[in-house]
């Protein structure tokens, strides 16, 4: 009787420790997960890019954590024994929370930009610009106490707002220099376009914007130098024909079309790059008709002394 109450004892313990105690990979509710279908409470692809742009516009770091139901074992350790705890949810009220499921055809492009396996359960701490800050997978990060997880985050959070301030400018000038465009101003927008290319060197910044600036000024120096190319072939041939004949000889044409070609340059490409060229090209212009001046104010006079 002993021993059948003792096996019914240990199969009533069975069931019980490996009965389902319903967990579900991905159902937490203790973060405020920002790309949530708001009907259905299920992650959205709609709901996904909404935040990942609410992330860049606030300059707000991503806690982006990747389920399967593949690993149960570490999404329990990390929804059960993590998200709850409160220390824990108060840190992560500072990211953008973003749950997705690994599987899930929609999440594959970013995925594959995150290096993040079809099937596999992470944890990645990214920067406003989605930069990986850190990832917490099977392999490295399970374990980890409470406290090592908020450091962490601490740290996270400190990487991004080093980030955020060199974004700032980066945002500033660039809508400066996108404004000045639209207003037409143009010496303006050169200016800024000239202070955008200049900080990738100043603050150490990756941006696609900067070397789009760069590459602009890069075509812009091209148009111009071949303007004054241009401006200094009129104003050779000018100064030829003003040696060989004096002032008879000197074309007023040229001059003039060598002066629209400058004016073209300081309207269109006032580079900083360029203000010495263009002051040299400008002075032999200057030079040119200030002898021409010259010269003809003195046959003026001689005429005038000898009738």
């Amino acid at each position: 009787m002993m021993r059948l109450l003792l096996l019914l004892l240990l199969l009533i313990l069975s069931v019980v420790l490996f009965a389902d105690d319903g967990f579900v990979a991905g159902a937490d509710k203790n973060l405020n997960w920002e790309n949530l279908d708001k009907k259905t409470s299920q992650p959205s692809h709609e709901e996904m890019n909404k935040a990942i742009d609410k992330a860049r516009a606030k300059y707000r770091p991503v806690l982006l954590y990747f389920y399967s139901k593949g690993n149960e074992s570490f999404c329990r350790e990390v929804e059960e024994n993590w998200f709850k705890k409160g220390q824990v949810k108060t840190w992560a009220a500072k990211f953008v929370c973003i749950k997705l499921d690994s599987s899930d055809k929609e999440t594959e492009e970013l995925r594959k930009n995150l290096k993040v396996d079809e099937g596999a359960a992470m944890l990645l701490f990214l920067d406003c610009r989605l930069g990986e800050l850190l990832r917490i997978d099977t392999e490295k990060g399970f374990g980890d106490s409470v406290e090592r997880l908020v450091d962490k985050m601490k740290d996270a959070i400190k990487k991004n707002e080093e980030l955020a301030k060199k974004l700032k400018e980066v945002d500033a000038v660039a809508n400066a220099c996108e404004n000045a465009l639209k207003q037409k101003k143009m010496r303006e927008y050169v200016q800024y376009l000239e202070m955008l290319a200049g900080l990738k060197a100043k603050l150490g910044i990756e941006d696609s914007r900067i070397d789009e600036a760069a590459k602009k000024i890069g075509e812009m120096e091209s148009a111009a130098r071949g303007l004054l190319s241009e401006a200094e072939r009129l104003i050779s041939e000018a100064e030829q024909s003003f040696r060989a004949h004096g002032t008879r000889g000197f074309r007023q044409d040229l001059v003039n079309q060598a002066q629209q070609k400058l004016n073209e340059v300081s309207s269109k490409y006032p580079l900083s790059s360029l203000s010495k060229e263009i002051a040299d090209v400008m002075y032999r212009l200057t030079n040119l008709v200030a002898e021409y001046n010259r010269q003809k104010q003195e046959e003026e006079n001689q005429k005038k002394n000898n009738p």
